[in-house]
């Protein structure tokens, strides 16, 4: 079981959520992101994997290397303010370069608005209160983000909305079948990873 569920921890790890959900968005409308080209897609996805998940891991490295952090699964409380700062720096970075660059899609822009609102929410929350799950506020956003496409896209994507809540689900069970975090911690996640996403999309 705990195999298991960091298979899934490590797949659904929120460092690839504004990769999977700018892919996701690329295919659900076809025939608008068609017209960027293979050259200007492949830029727009280059620019995610580096600054959102290249560069934030060899800041995690340095860090583990530094002994700032006994582990990239910050299970410690105390030990997440200082990823959250640089990880929040890199989804900023990527959400101005997606709001300046005319030639970026502006549908793609509120994914990264989205990233860098749950990143400085989870940061309050950590500092404050407890030690909310990244990996289900993840989740919660994914949920938003498909319900913001079905009302645009091309295709039917009730399925994928199920599908969506029911990996959402499985997620938030490996969470605590790996005892990372407690349910208040996974239920909040969802919750604030949801809100933060949908205001992503009213404001911009």
């Amino acid at each position: 079981m705990k195999l298991f569920a960091n298979l899934i921890s490590y797949i659904f790890h929120p460092l690839f959520l504004p990769l999977y959900s700018i892919v996701f968005l690329m295919w659900c409308n076809p025939y608008y992101y068609s017209k960027l080209g293979s050259g200007l897609s492949n830029i727009i996805l280059l620019n995610v994997i580096v600054n959102t998940i290249l560069l934030p891991i060899i800041v995690l490295l340095g860090l583990q290397k530094s002994k700032v952090l006994d582990d990239f699964k910050l299970e410690k409380r105390k030990q997440r303010a200082i990823p959250f700062i640089a990880v929040l720096f890199f989804f900023f970075w990527t959400f101005i370069v997606f709001l300046k660059k005319d030639f970026f899609p502006i549908g793609l822009t509120p994914v990264m608005l989205g990233a860098v609102l749950c990143l400085a929410i989870a940061y309050v929350v950590n500092i404050l209160y407890f030690k909310v799950s990244l990996h289900t506020i993840g989740a919660g956003a994914f949920v938003a983000i498909v319900l913001f496409a079905s009302s645009t896209s091309l295709y039917a994507l009730g399925s994928v909305l199920v599908l969506s809540i029911f990996l959402g689900g499985l997620i938030g069970f490996s969470r605590l079948a790996l005892n990372a975090h407690s349910l208040r911690e996974v239920n909040y996640g969802y919750i604030l990873g949801f809100l933060a996403q949908f205001s992503a999309f009213i404001i911009l």
